[in-house]
């Protein structure tokens, strides 16, 4: 029995340009995914707080998320920030060890 030889690697497999376009094709797929699963769900009428929160729960970043409810990325980006739980926002406070 012959042993499997090892595959040559080819130069298109690091191609970067190539990995580029793989990249941006999977994103415009997650981002298409995302509108689906978002006109499924009960939010199409909700607010943008509550849109927002529930796209951000699935990782999508805040320009995919704009592109979903047709929004901006800032308008995305500060109601990610007030939406950003107490918890979260003292994690990134500086504690004081002044004692």
């Amino acid at each position: 029995m012959a042993k499997p030889s090892k595959k040559a690697t080819t130069s298109q497999e690091f191609n970067p340009k190539v990995l580029e376009e793989t990249n941006q094709s999977l994103r415009q797929i997650a981002t298409g995914l995302g509108f689906i699963a978002f006109q499924m769900s009960n939010l199409k009428d909700k607010k943008n707080p509550e849109k927002i929160q529930f796209l951000a729960k699935f990782g999508f970043d805040r320009h995919q998320i704009a592109a979903i409810i047709d929004s901006t990325a800032s308008t995305v980006s500060k109601e990610m920030s007030i939406l950003k739980s107490p918890a979260d926002k003292e994690e990134t406070q500086p504690q004081n060890t002044d004692a």
